[in-house]
C-alpha cells in the first residue's frame, strides 16, 4: 500500500494529525477517517485525540518516549491522547481508521461535567477492546466514504452526533474505574435524571398552594414524559409522585395549623386540597391525626 500520512520529515513535530482526504470540521472537533496503508508520525498534540483501531496488528510506538515499543493492538479498539501528549508511530493499518480530535476547551468542559478533575494528568490510554466504540467508528467510516446504501450520505448534524457518542465513549473510559463503560454511561444518566427530579420536587414545594399542581406539570418541568418521569421519580425516591405532593400540602397544611388560628377550611385552600375533607384525609393518613386534633395539642 502507498504511504498515506507521513510528516516524519518535518523538522519541528506535527500538531495535528496531516489533512486527509476525508475529514469533518465540527465545532471544537475534526473527524477524520485514515484509509488503509502505511502511518509514520511524529507529534506533539495541540488537540486531544481519540482513535478507533479496526484491525490486529504490530504498532511501532513511543508515548512521551523517544524509544519506541512494538505493540499488540487489538481489534476494536479504542485509545485516548490528551493535549500534549508526544507519540511517534510505524503501522501499515490494513483497515480504514476513524479519529476524533477535540479541542482543548470541549474537552475541558466534557471533564469538568463528568467529574474528571485532570484528564490530561491521568495520560494516555493505550488501546483496549471496546466493540461500542468500533461500532460507532464502523458507521461512521461508512457514512463518510458513501460507501453504505442503507444509511444516508453524511450531513453534518449525523456526523457531530456520531463523534459525540464516540467521544461519550472515550470520556466513560477515561472515568470508570472498573471498566464498565456501560455503569459509567448509566450513572450519568441517573445524575442528570436525578437533577430534573430535584427540580420537578422543588417545584411543588415552591407551589404546593396550587390546586393545579399534577404529576403532568411536574413532568414537565423535568422535560419528561408523565410516564417516563413517574417511573424515574418512584425508582430515585421510593415514592410515587402523586404521595409526594400530597405530603409536600400535609406538611404545609401542618405547619398552618399549628401556627396560625386560621380556619381549618381556610387551611384547606390554601394548601392546595380540594376541600377540607380531603385535608382531613390526607393529614390522618400522613401524621396519623386529624386537623382537629393536631391543633388540639
Amino acid at each position: 500500500m502507498n504511504t498515506v500520512i507521513d510528516n516524519t520529515n518535518q523538522p519541528e513535530p506535527g500538531i495535528r494529525t496531516p489533512p486527509v482526504e476525508l475529514e469533518h470540521h465540527l465545532a471544537g472537533m475534526r473527524v477524520l477517517l485514515l484509509p488503509p496503508g502505511n502511518v509514520r508520525l511524529n507529534t506533539k498534540l495541540e488537540t486531544n485525540i481519540l482513535d478507533i483501531n479496526l484491525g490486529a496488528g504490530r504498532h511501532l510506538l513511543a508515548v512521551n518516549s523517544d524509544r519506541h515499543s512494538n505493540c499488540f493492538v487489538p481489534a476494536d479498539s479504542l485509545a485516548f491522547f490528551p493535549s500534549g501528549t508526544t507519540f511517534k508511530l510505524q503501522v501499515d493499518n490494513p483497515l480504514p481508521g476513524y479519529v476524533l480530535e477535540v479541542d482543548d476547551d470541549l474537552f475541558e468542559k466534557w471533564a469538568d461535567m463528568s467529574d474528571i478533575s485532570d484528564p490530561v494528568e491521568q495520560g494516555p490510554l493505550t488501546y483496549r477492546h471496546d466493540p461500542v466504540s468500533a461500532y460507532i467508528g464502523r458507521a461512521g467510516i461508512h457514512m463518510l466514504t458513501g460507501c453504505d446504501s442503507v444509511l444516508p450520505r453524511p450531513d453534518r448534524l449525523t456526523i457531530e452526533a456520531m463523534a459525540l457518542s464516540l467521544a461519550c465513549r472515550a470520556m466513560a473510559r477515561i472515568t470508570s474505574d472498573d471498566g464498565d463503560l456501560d455503569a459509567t454511561i448509566a450513572s450519568w444518566a441517573r445524575r442528570a435524571h436525578a437533577k430534573r427530579i430535584t427540580d420537578a420536587m422543588d417545584y411543588v414545594r415552591s407551589n404546593v398552594h396550587d390546586p393545579d399542581l399534577s404529576i403532568t406539570v411536574m413532568a414537565d418541568i423535568a422535560n419528561l414524559s408523565s410516564s417516563h418521569f413517574s417511573s424515574i421519580f418512584k425508582s430515585l425516591t421510593g415514592e410515587s409522585a402523586y404521595s409526594f405532593i400530597l405530603r409536600q400540602r400535609a406538611q404545609f397544611a401542618k405547619d398552618l395549623i399549628l401556627g396560625t388560628k386560621y380556619p381549618l377550611a381556610e387551611i384547606a385552600y390554601a394548601s392546595g386540597f380540594s376541600s377540607q375533607s380531603h385535608m382531613t384525609v390526607t393529614l390522618k393518613k400522613v401524621f396519623g391525626a386529624t386537623p382537629g386534633a393536631l391543633r388540639a395539642g
